[in-house]
């Protein structure tokens, strides 16, 4: 049972790995922002830089409030407005950390494509916190808004250099009869940060949604993703890989509901873990009754590369339906001995070895990005492998 407020208590599955004693303590230490920092603009600099590498249309909330500069969401299909929270709450929203995202956010950036719309440029969204004194919680909140046979791909940015912070964030993706979307979010939290992100994803028919989260950094991180599986034909794949190092953590909760018949969703985790970080997977697929033909399959799989690194584990299935098609794995381990030997008998170095292995474990879950979102999540992935592994880029086969 949650307590009296809402706030999660250590009974309930999907929390019994965390902390709560001191997320308890930090969210009543940490203090809401009213308005963005008095410097917060000086930030839009670096995303002009970034623009001017990457392309894209770029729109930027610092501190949960929405900033613009002239050239970065120019052009495009994608329509975007900044709302009150209150056009977008969630009246069935039970976790309490969304709940009171609804409560405090001051804005909702909401991006629409049209119907049809193919949108040609990368949207990138960025959930950034400005440096402050003290310790301090934003709450930002965006609304991902596909119609009916529309296109586009979107990359969510969040974290800072800078800490200690609270971010509370909440994103809700629609996705209409026929929509394609592809989004990846690159989290990168300080080591005094916390990062929680809600997903709320709604697929009709025949829609495709894909969400990859690439976590890196010193941080605490928490994703709770939440999905439904709502008209004939709807997919949904999840994917996460976490690069960790120091006492930094990550959780990764996941419910994917399928709720029409010939639905499907894959699930692939991985999670490379260094020093006394810890990483959770709990991820539940439920099939409905009225959800017959229905293909799911969810796998996670952890690297440890320390022995004070943890991981855990626990893929669910519940299914109220025949005629269905279901699976699900789990695997923790160290590099093997017997790759690497191979690798070192055809004359590679162990360091080359280690690399070739650990870069491999990492690809699966890259390789399974269009090739326009692939590149900046192998960077920053290649990135934090040479600083928490003690890779260099000569080590590894090109």
């Amino acid at each position: 049972m949650d307590h009296a407020d809402g706030f999660p208590s250590p009974s309930q599955e999907a929390w019994r790995y965390f902390d709560l004693e001191t997320l308890r303590r930090i969210e009543t230490a940490f203090k809401g922002v009213t308005g963005p920092a008095p410097d917060a603009a000086r930030l839009l600099a670096d995303v002009h830089v970034y623009q001017a590498r990457h392309g894209g249309r770029h729109f930027v909330l610092v501190d949960g409030f929405s900033l613009t500069a002239n050239g970065l969401d120019a052009g495009g299909a994608a329509r975007s407005s900044v709302l009150p929270p209150s056009e977008t709450v969630n009246l069935n929203e039970q976790d309490h950390f969304a709940a009171t995202n609804q409560r405090r956010s001051r804005e909702t950036l909401h991006l629409t494509v049209p119907a049809g719309g193919h949108e040609t440029e990368t949207l990138h969204v960025w959930f950034w916190a400005s440096e402050r004194s003290g310790s301090f919680t934003f709450y930002p909140r965006l609304v991902l808004e596909a119609e009916k046979d529309s296109f586009c791909h979107v990359v969510l940015h969040t974290g800072s250099p800078w800490g200690p912070y609270f971010m509370n964030a909440v994103v809700e993706v629609s996705a209409a009869d026929g929509a394609q979307m592809e989004i990846v979010s690159l989290q990168d939290a300080a080591p005094d940060a916390v990062e929680f992100t809600a997903w709320r994803v709604a697929a009709a028919g025949s829609a495709r949604v894909r969400l990859t989260e690439i976590m890196t950094g010193e941080g605490l991180v928490r994703n709770d993703v939440r999905v439904s599986l709502d008209g004939p034909g709807a997919s949904v794949t999840l994917g996460g890989l976490s690069v960790l190092s120091g006492a930094a953590g990550s959780h990764n909760h996941s419910v994917v509901t399928h709720a029409a018949p010939g639905t499907t969703s894959r699930q692939l985790f991985k999670d490379i873990l260094s020093g006394a970080s810890r990483s959770e997977y709990s991820g539940l697929v439920h099939v409905l009754r009225g959800a017959p033909g229905s293909d799911s399959n969810q796998l996670c799989r952890n690297l440890l590369l320390s022995d004070e690194a943890r991981a855990h584990s626990r893929p669910q299935l519940k299914i109220d339906t025949d005629d269905v098609k279901c699976s699900h794995g789990s695997a923790t381990g160290q590099l093997p001995a017997n790759e690497l030997f191979y690798l070192q008998s055809r004359g590679l170095s162990h360091e080359q070895a280690r690399a070739i292995l650990i870069e491999g474990f990492a690809e699966e879950v890259v390789l399974t990005l269009p090739e326009s979102l692939r590149q900046e999540a192998h960077e920053r992935v290649r990135h934090e492998l040479e600083r928490v592994a003690g890779l260099q880029p000569e080590e590894a086969l090109r």
